[in-house]
Protein backbone atom coordinates (compact mmCIF):
# COMPACT_ATOMS: atom_id res chain seq x y z
CA UNK A 1 0.00 0.00 0.00
CA UNK A 2 0.97 3.50 -0.76
CA UNK A 3 2.28 6.41 2.17
CA UNK A 4 0.89 9.32 0.95
CA UNK A 5 3.24 12.78 2.19
CA UNK A 6 2.43 15.13 -0.55
CA UNK A 7 1.49 18.75 0.48
CA UNK A 8 -0.39 21.54 -1.38
CA UNK A 9 -1.96 24.69 -0.31
CA UNK A 10 -5.29 23.87 0.81
CA UNK A 11 -8.62 25.12 -1.23
CA UNK A 12 -12.03 24.75 -0.77
CA UNK A 13 -14.18 21.98 -2.84
CA UNK A 14 -15.17 25.18 -4.74
CA UNK A 15 -11.62 26.19 -5.61
CA UNK A 16 -10.55 29.19 -2.90
CA UNK A 17 -7.47 29.92 -1.09
CA UNK A 18 -7.63 28.48 2.59
CA UNK A 19 -6.49 30.91 5.36
CA UNK A 20 -5.75 29.70 9.07
CA UNK A 21 -6.13 31.46 11.90
CA UNK A 22 -2.95 33.78 11.41
CA UNK A 23 -3.87 35.13 8.04
CA UNK A 24 -1.30 32.58 6.06
CA UNK A 25 -2.32 30.10 3.20
CA UNK A 26 -3.00 26.99 4.49
CA UNK A 27 -1.03 23.76 3.72
CA UNK A 28 -3.17 20.98 3.24
CA UNK A 29 -2.85 17.66 4.91
CA UNK A 30 -1.51 14.90 3.09
CA UNK A 31 -5.54 13.55 3.02
CA UNK A 32 -6.75 16.95 1.58
CA UNK A 33 -3.86 17.09 -0.81
CA UNK A 34 -5.01 13.87 -2.36
CA UNK A 35 -8.24 14.14 -1.83
CA UNK A 36 -7.75 17.81 -3.84
CA UNK A 37 -5.73 16.04 -6.32
CA UNK A 38 -8.39 13.76 -7.77
CA UNK A 39 -10.84 16.69 -7.87
CA UNK A 40 -8.19 18.38 -10.32
CA UNK A 41 -8.15 15.34 -12.81
CA UNK A 42 -11.93 14.70 -12.38
CA UNK A 43 -13.04 18.13 -13.41
CA UNK A 44 -10.45 19.50 -15.78
CA UNK A 45 -10.55 18.08 -19.63
CA UNK A 46 -7.88 17.47 -22.01
CA UNK A 47 -6.59 20.86 -23.58
CA UNK A 48 -7.99 23.35 -20.75
CA UNK A 49 -4.69 23.87 -19.08
CA UNK A 50 -2.12 25.90 -21.44
CA UNK A 51 0.91 24.22 -19.92
CA UNK A 52 0.01 21.06 -19.80
CA UNK A 53 -2.60 20.00 -22.21
CA UNK A 54 -2.96 16.42 -22.29
CA UNK A 55 -3.63 16.60 -18.18
CA UNK A 56 -7.22 15.85 -17.27
CA UNK A 57 -9.29 12.88 -17.24
CA UNK A 58 -11.74 14.16 -19.41
CA UNK A 59 -14.89 13.03 -18.65
CA UNK A 60 -17.08 15.88 -20.05
CA UNK A 61 -16.21 14.01 -23.39
CA UNK A 62 -18.83 11.74 -22.37
CA UNK A 63 -21.49 14.30 -22.59
CA UNK A 64 -24.62 12.95 -24.86
CA UNK A 65 -23.72 9.23 -24.32
CA UNK A 66 -25.95 6.60 -23.24
CA UNK A 67 -26.25 6.17 -19.01
CA UNK A 68 -24.86 2.23 -19.90
CA UNK A 69 -22.58 -0.11 -18.28
CA UNK A 70 -20.20 0.36 -21.38
CA UNK A 71 -20.41 4.16 -20.99
CA UNK A 72 -19.37 3.95 -17.44
CA UNK A 73 -16.90 1.17 -17.94
CA UNK A 74 -14.97 3.95 -20.75
CA UNK A 75 -15.45 6.91 -17.91
CA UNK A 76 -14.05 4.38 -15.05
CA UNK A 77 -10.51 3.98 -17.16
CA UNK A 78 -10.06 7.22 -18.28
CA UNK A 79 -10.03 8.08 -14.61
CA UNK A 80 -7.82 5.64 -13.55
CA UNK A 81 -5.73 6.00 -16.49
CA UNK A 82 -5.44 10.07 -15.73
CA UNK A 83 -4.51 9.24 -12.29
CA UNK A 84 -1.82 7.05 -12.72
CA UNK A 85 -0.26 8.33 -15.40
CA UNK A 86 -0.08 11.59 -12.44
CA UNK A 87 1.27 9.48 -9.69
CA UNK A 88 -1.59 10.37 -8.04
CA UNK A 89 -2.59 7.23 -6.77
CA UNK A 90 -1.40 3.77 -6.00
CA UNK A 91 -3.50 2.04 -8.76
CA UNK A 92 -3.71 -1.36 -6.82
CA UNK A 93 -5.35 0.51 -3.65
CA UNK A 94 -8.20 2.75 -5.79
CA UNK A 95 -11.49 1.67 -6.35
CA UNK A 96 -13.62 3.93 -9.20
CA UNK A 97 -17.23 3.19 -9.79
CA UNK A 98 -19.76 4.86 -12.34
CA UNK A 99 -23.11 3.84 -10.98
CA UNK A 100 -26.38 5.10 -12.92
CA UNK A 101 -29.18 7.06 -10.10
CA UNK A 102 -31.00 8.32 -12.80
CA UNK A 103 -31.99 8.02 -16.57
CA UNK A 104 -29.25 10.54 -17.20
CA UNK A 105 -27.39 10.68 -14.02
CA UNK A 106 -24.86 8.55 -12.63
CA UNK A 107 -22.80 9.09 -9.94
CA UNK A 108 -18.72 8.34 -9.94
CA UNK A 109 -17.28 7.26 -6.78
CA UNK A 110 -13.69 7.15 -6.23
CA UNK A 111 -11.81 5.40 -2.75
CA UNK A 112 -8.40 5.75 -2.50
CA UNK A 113 -6.80 3.58 0.14
CA UNK A 114 -3.33 3.81 1.74
CA UNK A 115 -1.02 5.11 4.61
CA UNK A 116 -1.55 8.45 4.96
CA UNK A 117 0.59 11.17 7.11
CA UNK A 118 -0.59 13.61 9.48
CA UNK A 119 0.69 16.62 10.07
CA UNK A 120 0.38 19.15 13.10
CA UNK A 121 -1.47 22.20 12.53
CA UNK A 122 1.52 24.36 13.54
CA UNK A 123 4.60 23.36 12.51
CA UNK A 124 3.27 20.79 9.75
CA UNK A 125 5.59 17.97 10.92
CA UNK A 126 4.36 14.49 9.79
CA UNK A 127 3.28 13.06 13.38
CA UNK A 128 1.91 9.81 12.33
CA UNK A 129 -0.13 7.19 10.01
CA UNK A 130 -4.00 7.86 9.62
CA UNK A 131 -5.99 4.81 9.43
CA UNK A 132 -5.26 3.01 6.57
CA UNK A 133 -8.92 1.50 5.37
CA UNK A 134 -10.20 4.85 5.68
CA UNK A 135 -8.79 6.31 2.91
CA UNK A 136 -9.98 9.35 0.66
CA UNK A 137 -13.50 8.77 -0.80
CA UNK A 138 -14.69 11.35 -3.70
CA UNK A 139 -18.11 11.50 -5.05
CA UNK A 140 -19.99 13.26 -7.80
CA UNK A 141 -22.88 13.76 -9.66
CA UNK A 142 -22.59 13.50 -13.55
CA UNK A 143 -25.30 14.10 -15.47
CA UNK A 144 -25.18 13.34 -19.75
CA UNK A 145 -27.60 16.07 -20.38
CA UNK A 146 -24.73 19.08 -19.47
CA UNK A 147 -21.62 17.17 -18.78
CA UNK A 148 -20.96 19.10 -16.24
CA UNK A 149 -19.71 17.49 -12.81
CA UNK A 150 -21.00 18.22 -9.47
CA UNK A 151 -18.85 17.54 -6.53
CA UNK A 152 -20.70 16.02 -3.52
CA UNK A 153 -19.07 17.51 -0.54
CA UNK A 154 -17.62 14.55 1.42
Amino acid sequence: MAIYALQDIEVTDDGDIVIDEFGEIKIASPLRTVAQAIDWVLLTNKGELVAEPSFGANIQSFYGDSNIGTTHQFMEASIIQELGMQGLVEIESTDIDVVPIETDEATILIHTKGNFLDTESETGAFTRFIDQFDGVVRAYIYPFTSGTIKPITT
